[in-house]
């Protein structure tokens, strides 16, 4: 990946390929995600330079989940730290189309071409309308 892309489409790309890590919770998807965050961090030349900035520590769980910390180090005494969890609720509400849903792009089409050929709910409409406007993907990782 070319780092130097616009900021947007990097964002966009960065958080669909990590929101394809399928990653349910109690799953080895879920354990697995620490590492394949350190692996896709390596890719930025400023933790391929200083991969020591990155540290997995063991949580919880079997199959064992880790946290992830990174640190970028700047020249100022003050500091941000973000946290979050990598762990999704179950897709089985995508019924037939769960195999899709953390493939923000393939799921948009799928469900804009389940929801054209029916009538439709008032919210089902909204949503229909919300994926085919452009401006929304299936996952909220993917918005534009």
């Amino acid at each position: 990946m070319d780092w130097h892309e616009l900021p947007f489409q990097r964002t966009r790309d960065l958080s669909c390929r990590m929101v394809a890590w399928q990653s349910v919770s109690g799953t080895s998807g879920e354990a697995a995600f620490a590492e394949k965050l350190r692996d896709l961090l390596i890719e930025i030349p400023y933790f391929s330079a200083n991969p020591d900035d990155i540290i997995l520590l063991d949580s919880r769980g079997e199959p064992m989940t880790r946290n992830l910390v990174a640190i970028v180090r700047g020249q100022g005494q003050r500091a941000l730290a973000l946290a979050g969890h990598f762990d999704t609720v179950s897709v089985d509400n995508y019924n037939d189309l769960a195999a899709l849903a953390c493939s923000p792009d393939q799921l948009r089409s799928a469900l804009e071409s389940e929801l054209s050929g029916r009538e439709l709910s008032e919210q089902e409409a909204c949503a229909l309308a919300d994926l085919q406007g452009g401006d929304f993907c299936p996952d909220a990782a993917c918005s534009t």
